[in-house]
């Protein structure tokens, strides 16, 4: 963890037999991070945060947030997955990638962030009626332009 000046105590990490964790994962230790036996920490590029900070007041005013994770037995959890402090994740439950988890997944199952949607885009001149387009851009495409709020 980042040591006595942020973190009083010192931080755990523990892994049950048969565990594996895969490359390029990101492990924050300002509180414990506790894995089952026979879980998998798939693909690349998942990062299990035991502190973050909450604002208030236009950020005049910020909270540390900080928790422990623990992940049960026979978990998966897919590729570029977020894990939050206080995270509790329980027995034999799959993580689809690209999920952000908060909170407690208690019923065994598939856990994914966000349904597939379709978006229809037209073809492209009704595209480009509907939109601002860039069509000098360097690269030789056509860039869109969006609006900031």
């Amino acid at each position: 963890n980042g040591g006595p000046k942020l973190v009083a105590k010192r931080s755990r990490f523990s892994m049950g037999p048969t565990s594996n964790v895969t490359s390029g994962h990101y492990f924050d230790l300002s509180a414990d991070i506790e894995i089952g036996h026979g879980t998998v920490i798939g693909g690349r590029g998942s990062s299990f945060w035991t502190h973050g900070f909450l604002h208030f007041a236009d950020g005049s005013i910020r909270v540390r947030n900080t928790g422990a994770i623990a992940i049960g037995n026979g978990v998966y959890i897919g590729g570029y997955c977020a894990l939050n402090p206080g995270t509790r994740v329980f027995d034999n439950i799959n993580i689809g990638s690209h999920s952000s988890v908060a909170g407690s997944l208690e019923k065994p199952g598939l856990y994914v962030s966000e349904r597939l949607r379709y978006i229809p885009l037209g073809d492209y001149e009704t595209f480009k009626k509907e939109n601002r387009l860039d069509e000098q851009d360097k690269l030789g495409n056509p860039s869109l332009i969006r609006e900031r709020d």
